[in-house]
C-alpha cells in the first residue's frame, strides 16, 4: 500500500468524487513499488514517464486548469469516457497481428510524417490493399489513416512540450499540409489550439 504520495502539489480539486491533482517531481526520480487504494490515471505533461490516453487526459486538464460554469460537468464526463476506454483494452481478446501487419504498423509508425499510398503500403507487405485495410481496422480498432493522425498529432504534441520550434515548422515535420490545417486538426481533437496547448501545458 501506498502510504504517501510522492512529489510537490501544484494544484488540487475534487469534482463528483474525483480528486484531480497536479504534481511536479524531481528529476531522475525513482518511486518505489506501490499501489494505489482507488483507481488512478496518470498524464505525464513533460517527462519520460509513460504516457496513457494522451488526448481525454489533455482535455481533462485544460478544465481543470481553466475551469468555467459547465467545467464540473466536462471533468466527469472525461473521466468516465477514461474508465470506459480503460475497460475495453483491458477486457480484450483480440489475438495477435499477423507479422506482415505488424510491420505495416511499424512502417506507420516510422513514416508518419510522410504520405504513403495504401496501394504502396500494401505492397511492402505482400498483401491486397483491402485485406491490408480491413485487417488494420479489426486488430487495431481505428483507420490506417486514423492511426497516422494519431501519430502526427502525438509527435506535435512532443515538439510543443519539449521544443520553442515556430508552429509552423512543426506542422510540416508531422506531415501536416501547413499551418493552418495543423491548427484545425489539433483543435478539433484536442479541443485547443496549438498556442493554447503550449501555453497551458508547457514548461515555459
Amino acid at each position: 500500500m501506498l502510504t504517501r504520495l510522492h512529489g510537490d502539489v501544484l494544484r488540487k480539486t475534487s469534482v463528483a468524487g474525483v480528486i484531480l491533482t497536479e504534481r511536479a517531481y524531481a528529476p531522475n526520480l525513482r518511486l518505489p513499488e506501490h499501489s494505489h487504494q482507488e483507481p488512478d490515471f496518470c498524464f505525464v505533461l513533460t517527462g519520460s514517464f509513460t504516457e496513457v490516453s494522451g488526448q481525454l487526459a489533455a482535455q481533462l486538464y485544460r478544465e481543470f486548469c481553466q475551469p468555467d460554469p459547465v467545467s464540473r460537468i466536462m471533468i466527469e464526463g472525461l473521466v468516465l469516457q477514461m474508465m470506459a476506454e480503460t475497460f475495453r483494452q483491458t477486457t480484450a481478446s483480440t489475438p495477435a497481428a499477423p507479422p506482415w501487419l505488424e510491420q505495416a504498423k511499424d512502417i506507420l509508425r516510422e513514416q508518419f510524417g510522410d504520405r504513403p499510398s495504401l496501394a504502396s503500403l500494401a505492397r511492402s507487405v505482400g498483401v491486397h490493399p483491402v485485406h491490408l485495410a480491413r485487417e488494420f481496422h479489426r486488430f487495431y480498432g481505428c483507420t490506417i489513416s486514423e492511426y497516422v493522425l494519431q501519430r502526427r498529432l502525438d509527435f506535435a504534441c512532443q515538439e510543443l512540450l519539449n521544443s520553442r520550434a515556430p508552429l509552423v515548422d512543426i506542422a510540416l515535420a508531422a506531415g501536416f499540409f501547413d499551418q493552418s490545417h495543423f491548427a484545425r486538426t489539433f483543435k478539433a481533437r484536442l479541443g485547443m489550439s496549438p498556442r493554447q496547448y503550449r501555453a497551458t501545458l508547457g514548461s515555459g
